[in-house]
C-alpha cells in the first residue's frame, strides 16, 4: 500500500532535528507550494511497550534498496 500526503508546509520546517521543539500547526509557516509525499511502505508504530521496543518482526520493513514508479496525470 502506497501512502501519500499533501502538505501546505515545507517538510524541513516540520522537523526540528535532534532537539525536538514541540510546535502546533499554526506556529509553522505555511508554504506557497504544496509538498507531495509518496511512501512505498511504512514501518509499524512502536513496540509492545509503545516507546522503547521496535515493532514486532512481522511489522518491520526489511533493510534494502526499494524502488517504485508512478505517473501523475491531470484529470478533467
Amino acid at each position: 500500500w502506497m501512502c501519500t500526503g499533501a502538505l501546505h508546509y515545507n517538510i524541513a520546517d516540520l522537523d526540528e532535528g535532534m532537539e525536538k521543539a514541540q510546535r502546533h500547526s499554526p506556529e509553522v509557516p505555511k508554504s506557497k507550494f504544496t509538498e507531495l509525499t509518496f511512501d512505498l511502505v511504512q514501518q509499524g508504530l512502536g513496540g509492545t511497550n509503545s516507546w522503547g521496543d521496535l515493532p514486532l518482526e512481522k511489522y518491520r520493513v526489511p533493510f534494502g534498496d526499494m524502488t517504485f514508479h508512478f505517473v501523475i496525470m491531470p484529470m478533467k
